[in-house]
C-alpha cells in the first residue's frame, strides 16, 4: 500500500509503501523484493523518471540509506534507556508495540553483537594481510597502527559519541553572537 512521499522535509522516503517501512526486519537484504520494486515504481512514477537501471539502483541505494539511518536512530533510542523492560515501555511514536518488542529483543541479542565483533576481526585480519604484516615481518606495522586508529575514530559518529548537529536555535545563536 503507498502512502505520500514528503517531498519538502528534505526527502524523507521512509514511509513511501509499508513493507519498506516495517522494523521487524532485521536488515536491509530482508525487505522482501516486492516491496523495493514498489519504492522504485513509486518514486519512478512520482518523479517522472525514466526506467532505467541507473535509476533504479539510485533510488534502491538511497532507500536502503534511509532505511539504515531510521534503524540507527531507533537503536540510539533504545541506548538510551538502561533496561530491556524499560525500553519495551518506552516506545518511539512511529513504531508499533509488536515491532518496538522485536527491535528490543534484536538490540540486545547477543547475535548482533556478535555480528559487530566478527566483521571488525575479519576486518582486521584483512588489514594485516594487505599490509604485509606476519609473525616474522613488522615492517608495515606503524601504518597498520596508524590506519586502525584512525579507522576507530571513524567510527565514533556511527556510535553516537560525537555530538549531533543539530539545527541552531535562538538562543544558542544568541550565545554565539555575545562570545564573539
Amino acid at each position: 500500500m503507498m502512502t505520500n512521499v514528503d517531498i519538502s522535509n528534505n526527502g524523507d522516503y521512509r514511509y513511501i509503501c509499508n513493507p519498506a517501512s516495517r522494523h521487524d526486519i532485521k536488515n536491509w537484504k530482508g525487505v522482501p523484493d516486492l516491496a523495493k520494486d514498489r519504492i522504485v515504481a513509486y518514486m519512478l512514477d512520482t518523479f517522472q523518471l525514466s526506467n532505467i537501471e541507473h535509476n533504479r539502483d539510485t533510488i534502491l541505494k538511497t532507500a536502503k540509506n534511509l532505511y539504515r539511518y531510521h534503524r540507527s536512530r531507533l537503536q540510539d533510542h533504545f541506548k538510551k534507556i538502561s533496561t530491556k523492560e524499560e525500553s519495551r515501555q518506552n516506545i518511539p511514536s512511529d513504531v508499533n508495540e509488536v515491532e518496538w518488542k522485536f527491535l528490543v529483543d534484536y538490540f540486545s541479542s547477543d547475535d548482533l553483537r556478535l555480528g559487530v565483533s566478527v566483521l571488525g576481526g575479519l576486518i582486521g585480519v584483512g588489514l594485516t594481510k594487505v599490509f604485509g604484516v606476519t609473525k616474522d615481518k613488522f615492517d608495515n606495522l606503524a601504518f597498520l597502527i596508524v590506519l586502525c586508529n584512525l579507522s576507530s575514530l571513524l567510527s565514533l559518529p556511527l556510535l553516537g559519541l560525537l555530538p549531533g548537529n543539530e539545527p541552531n536555535t535562538k538562543e544558542s545563536i544568541d550565545s554565539e553572537m555575545e562570545c564573539n
